[in-house]
């Protein structure tokens, strides 16, 4: 297989089409969304396609035989996400979300997901940074209604009454949908908002939340909280050692990138089947990959969990 690069700065539609003159036969990306659009519109105008694996998804596309896509997908993760609470046996999941649109975006569709598969909503409650994240921590677990009913109780029988707040207890698994640093305050503000009469519940996280370096102190805060990754980054491996290495100021994000152009490439000759056979799964570098009918990679994740300050796979 010979593999050409074409630089999509002079524009996408140039090098697609310096790429077809040239007789490609398979195209991989562009990876910009912008770009993605435009290939789209360029496509959409075509009889005959160079069958297309694009590196990213638009939200709004006519599927066509020849062309697929395959992205990094946040939303997708949290799909994931509610199948894999759903198969531990979780029954009320509270969602714990950035106020922001990628944090949105992934709520809504773990709810989604989650709706489908139990026909019941899946509770959000967003927060903002700062001072705002603990007060919606305390609200989301009921707290402030318990600190609320203590205040009332000591107007009625005096100071000297001895209580402790009480957090809800109908919830067994809380998925955290935060960046790194937020994640750093919210697992704190949660051990110290469960009250000493609740059980401990489950504690799910999305790879935004992964630390760069695990072994520093805050790994230790991290303890039974779960996470989701791509299985390259999940179970360290000579090739892993090998990337540190060679490029080490890369972060995580740009480790996933690089294993998605593995995949990419493992892909190609797979793809017509995998559409075709809807059970077919290719289990590569970036998760266990599927084909949906409209041409979409659909992204199984691996999972870990944080024990004594250390990320294990599960």
């Amino acid at each position: 297989m010979a593999i050409h690069f074409y630089d999509t700065q002079p524009g996408a539609t140039t090098a697609y089409n310096e790429a077809v003159t040239q007789g490609a036969e398979f195209i991989i990306g562009p990876l910009l969304p912008n770009e993605v659009e435009e290939l789209q519109k360029v496509n959409d105008k075509l009889t005959n396609t160079v069958p297309q694996l694009y590196l990213n998804q638009t939200e709004h596309f006519t599927p066509q035989p020849n062309q697929f896509y395959f992205s990094l997908s946040p939303a997708q993760e949290a799909s994931d996400a509610a199948y894999k609470l759903f198969n531990d046996g979780v029954k009320l999941p509270l969602l714990l979300a950035s106020n922001d649109p990628i944090g949105k975006r992934m709520a809504d569709s773990f709810k989604q997901t989650w709706l489908t598969l139990t026909s019941n909503n899946a509770e959000v409650h967003y927060y903002d940074a700062g001072d705002q994240m603990k007060l919606t921590v305390q609200e989301a677990l009921g707290v402030k209604d318990s600190q609320a009913r203590i205040s009332r109780m000591r107007d009625l029988l005096g100071s000297r009454l001895e209580s402790d707040f009480r957090s809800r207890q109908d919830i067994d698994a809380i998925y955290m949908i935060s960046g790194s640093q937020d994640l750093a305050l919210l697992k704190p503000f949660l051990d110290v908002n469960f009250s000493v009469f609740s059980e401990p519940v489950a504690l799910y996280t999305t790879s935004r939340s992964r630390l760069e370096n695990e072994s520093t102190q805050a790994a230790q805060d991290l303890n039974q909280l779960m996470i989701s990754d791509i299985p390259w980054l999940m179970r360290p491996s000579n090739e892993t050692q090998m990337v540190s290495e060679l490029w080490s100021t890369w972060s995580n994000s740009q480790k996933r990138l690089y294993v998605m152009g593995f995949d990419s490439l493992e892909l190609v000759n797979r793809l017509a089947q995998m559409r075709a056979f809807p059970g077919y799964q290719f289990m590569g570098r970036s998760g266990a990959l599927s084909v949906k009918p409209n041409g979409v990679i659909d992204r199984q994740l691996s999972w870990g969990q944080y024990t004594k300050g250390q990320l294990k796979p599960l």
